[in-house]
């Protein structure tokens, strides 16, 4: 099904998608804001959702000086609810589920796990004895060769380099990187869409 105020054929023009937000937050139960600057489309949804008695999830900026997180600070002001995890999000929705004891208790092992030391990887064997007691080479796990990274964008073979030393969440690779969030963001997606990486529900990334 298709839900639009504007007829077939319709020309494209840049008021058309505050139009299309605006029916977007108002069948959602809510619109979670990552970025917004004082001046954006993502504050202009927002708004509409305030508007349409929504909730209006927020993440806390990283950096409280940049532009980019100028609308943010408004709205966790306005009582927009902040988000660490997703997990957040789904204990405001857990109510209106048949299954609200299977999410609860999928909420409470995702968050035990993350809160549990972190075991010490044995270490990786490179090479192993043959059945006749020779040595042979043996390709490690995750390992990447260099004609693959050679063949990616300069920046995603870097976080490819990153998450193959070991895997990381994305605030781990932007220390680790140098990145900016939304940078690091479009790659790890181009990464996920291409098969290379994958994220676990506990928001790390590792290599497929």
């Amino acid at each position: 099904a298709i839900i639009s105020e504007l007829l077939p054929y319709s020309r494209t023009f840049g008021d058309y998608f505050v139009i299309r937000n605006r029916i977007i937050s108002g069948l959602s139960l809510g619109t979670l804001v990552i970025e917004a600057g004082e001046r954006s489309g993502s504050l202009l949804t927002a708004r509409h959702a305030v508007e349409q008695e929504r909730d209006v999830f927020c993440i806390p900026p990283h950096d409280l000086f940049s532009t980019r997180f100028n609308g943010v600070v408004p709205l966790l002001r306005e009582n927009a609810v902040p988000v660490y995890n997703f997990t957040d999000i789904l204990n405001e929705y857990s109510m209106y589920f048949s299954n609200e004891k299977y999410i609860k208790d999928y909420i409470s092992e995702v968050e035990k796990t993350q809160h549990e030391p972190k075991k010490p990887r044995p270490p990786r064997k490179h090479r192993e004895e043959d059945t006749h007691g020779e040595e042979v080479s043996q390709t490690p796990r995750n390992k990447l060769t260099e004609e693959l990274l050679s063949s990616l964008e300069p920046r995603e073979a870097a976080v490819l380099r990153l998450l193959a030393e070991a895997p990381a969440k994305i605030d781990e690779l932007i220390e680790k990187s140098g990145l900016e969030y939304d940078e690091l963001s479009e790659i790890l997606t181009s990464l996920e869409i291409s098969g290379y990486i994958s994220r676990e529900p506990t928001g790390v990334y590792v290599i497929v």
